[in-house]
């Protein structure tokens, strides 16, 4: 038994390690916006969205306006095109069957030339072209006389621009929707930027891979960062390298088995909710010291009562706070839940039995300055009274993701050409296929500019106002006049006769436009006008594509959600406070009120989004746990070491975050280490004893 629990550490950490590659858990991580969002049915839709084709074109731009540029602009547009997902631009139609089907309901009539026609003056030329043609003669039965518009011949894909130079608009197929098929397009189109020095090129999915790319190379740097920190302190505070080693063991295992139970839950993970769990990882590492620095490990002893109080208080208030309605926030508590207890347990239960000696380490000095518990209580709530009024709220989701700023550049100057009327992307919804069809001729009518990919499609209402009469004497004439010319008997039989049957759609005969479905849910989207924007997103069947608009009711809501569940939070962290503390608590209760009140200073300088308010709370719930152990009554020198130790780590795994260029991580990394520096302060203001 003895020899198993010398490596039975080392043994889960291979398990866990085996049941994360055999299971490939590493695609279960996500880098986008979307998987830290607020659950619903507004995240779906924009999910369903990104998928239509509206986000997946490819726009090159060629500077010099001479010939050479617009032949090298159609070089280069070439060599994209011979790229499986790559396909010039085209505009959606229906299938063949339903163009022949309902072609006078999608094509538009010619009224003057319907109304001056001479019948037996137009099939008599076509007559007399059939008779002189030496090959067969296509003659087209649906419209012989020409009544109706046909599509014009396709403008020029090259769009001149004064004082620049040439730009082209590209497709891309609408089945590329993973990271892979993104980055082999996007590398494609970064080396031939390179050897072409006067191309500028802009997709959407550019965001997707760029993005990625950065966010994972800054996860990276701040892992690696915080891990060299944590290492160095390690070696230098516990001067122990069996302890170091097991310790890093039980830690890598914790962010192990947090990472299997968050994905068997969530399924998709953020990678955001990985650098978060490793940071707080560091957090167990206040259950090492307090039991090493007070002999647990050297004396075989394994419940510490302060320890376990400590470790109730916090894993209960991430417990409370699991049930905020917001995807992130379940993410970070369910991980640090799994995280913090793995850790508890095994530093608690398995590490008496490793055999480790304590080592003394250097004495801390005596505190030279001490405040008294009164004066910071008073002090730090004026701060409070003072900083709630200031108090302002982001609701915009964006402003957590990374600020890509060089795209937004490319955007910009793509949209300076193509985008002049300033039109803004809107999402339109119903609960079937003819109602998505209704509200997009709603819509057309009502705004004629809009553009809008079912606004035309022909519908029941275009059916009845067809006028069929006119069209049933049409045909009577022109088989009439052909027969007395020489036509063959019935080949205009269909001539411009409508079937009696209604148009009606289904989503797979409308595959190939810009169509998306979610449960019963389909969406499409509309290029509408700026100018008409307000008035248009008032209508009950359109949604905005806006990050802040969409989700701020949900947002909102996750808000008010929050704020209930820190309440009760709160509560619970007060009771299992006094419970520990009991006479001393309202000394105790400073490491909630002053790290607080410094944190809330932020208010005088930012906006407080949902991840600051969030962050509070956790640090609220970590900082309990000094109160309960400087305000125990087995207060020691050791106690006082192994707070500052732990503080020292947990700066170091939540403190580079501050470094991050994702706002999200920046928000929790800022929070992180304001609170930490004023729990330092509380400490080394603390009297401690002999």
């Amino acid at each position: 038994m003895k020899r198993l629990s010398k490596y039975l550490n080392f043994i889960i950490l291979v398990v866990l390690l085996i049941i994360v590659f055999t299971n490939h858990l590493s695609k279960n991580i996500s880098t986008q916006i979307t998987s830290i969002l607020p659950q619903g049915e507004n995240k779906e839709l924009l999910k369903e969205f990104e998928k239509l084709n509206t986000n997946k074109q490819l726009f090159i731009s060629y500077k010099g306006q001479s010939k050479d540029s617009l032949q090298n602009l159609k070089k280069i547009e070439k060599q994209l095109l011979q790229h499986n997902n790559i396909h010039p631009i085209t505009t959606p139609s229906i299938n063949k069957e339903y163009e022949k089907k309902y072609y006078y309901l999608l094509h538009k009539l010619d009224d003057k030339k319907f109304n001056s026609l001479d019948i037996k003056q137009e099939l008599t030329i076509i007559h007399k072209k059939i008779m002189v043609s030496t090959f067969s003669f296509s003659l087209d039965t649906i419209d012989p006389l020409n009544l109706y518009e046909k599509n014009s011949l396709p403008k020029s894909p090259y769009l001149q621009i004064e004082n620049y130079g040439y730009v082209t608009i590209l497709q891309l197929d609408k089945g590329i929707n993973n990271f892979d098929k993104y980055k082999e397009i996007y590398d494609l189109v970064q080396n031939i930027k390179q050897s072409n020095p006067n191309i500028e090129a802009f997709s959407t999915m550019f965001y997707f891979v760029e993005n990625q790319e950065k966010i994972k190379s800054d996860v990276n740097l701040i892992i690696t960062l915080s891990l060299t920190v944590l290492f160095i302190l390690y070696i230098v505070i516990l001067r122990n390298i069996k302890l170091l080693i097991h310790t890093i063991t039980t830690l890598s295992s914790s962010i192990l088995f947090a990472l299997i139970i968050s994905i068997f839950i969530f399924n998709e993970l953020s990678i955001f909710t990985i650098v978060f769990g490793i940071s707080i990882s560091t957090i167990a590492i206040d259950y090492m010291f307090h039991n090493y620095l007070h002999g647990y490990y050297e004396h075989k002893k394994t419940l510490n009562k302060d320890v376990f109080f400590g470790m109730f208080t916090t894993l209960g208030a991430f417990f409370i706070l699991s049930f905020v309605d917001f995807s992130f926030i379940q993410q970070l508590t369910v991980f640090s839940i799994c995280s913090l207890l793995f850790s508890y347990i095994q530093f608690t239960f398995l590490f008496p039995h490793l055999n480790i000696k304590s080592k003394q380490s250097k004495q801390i000095t005596k505190n030279k300055v001490t405040i008294k518990p009164i004066f910071i209580s008073l002090v730090s709530i004026v701060l409070i009274t003072v900083a709630i009024p200031n108090i302002k709220i982001d609701f915009n989701i964006k402003n957590l993701d990374i600020d890509n700023q060089e795209l937004h550049d490319l955007d910009d100057f793509f949209n300076k050409f193509i985008n002049k009327d300033k039109k803004t992307a809107v999402l339109l919804y119903a609960n079937s296929v003819e109602n998505l069809i209704i509200n997009a001729h709603k819509l057309q009518t009502t705004y004629p500019k809009t553009l809008n990919p079912l606004g035309n499609i022909p519908t029941q209402n275009s059916f009845e106002k067809f006028d069929i009469n006119r069209f049933e004497t049409l045909n009577q004439e022109i088989n009439r006049i052909a027969k007395e010319i020489g036509f063959r008997d019935n080949i205009f039989q269909n001539s411009y006769k409508l079937l009696d049957d209604i148009p009606k759609y289904t989503y797979k005969e409308l595959k190939e436009f810009p169509i998306g479905q979610y449960k019963n849910i389909f969406i499409t989207y509309a290029i509408v006008s700026n100018s008409n924007y307000d008035n248009i997103i008032k209508e009950p069947y359109i949604k905005t594509l806006s990050f802040k608009e969409l989700f701020k009711k949900d947002l909102t809501q996750s808000l008010k959600n929050l704020q209930f569940f820190s309440f009760i939070a709160l509560l619970f962290i007060c009771t299992m406070l006094f419970v520990a503390v009991k006479s001393k608590f309202f000394q105790a209760l400073n490491y909630i009120l002053f790290p607080i009140a410094v944190l809330l200073l932020l208010s005088f300088y930012i906006k407080l989004n949902i991840l600051h308010i969030f962050m509070m709370i956790v640090l609220i719930a970590l900082s309990i746990d000094y109160g309960i152990y400087m305000n125990s009554s087995k207060l020691t020198n050791s106690t006082h070491k192994a707070i500052f130790y732990s503080l020292l780590s947990t700066f170091a795994g939540f403190g580079v975050l501050v470094f991050s260029n994702v706002n999200a991580l920046f928000s929790i990394g800022l929070i992180s280490t304001i609170g930490i520096v004023s729990l330092i302060i509380l400490l080394l203001t603390h009297k401690v004893p002999k």
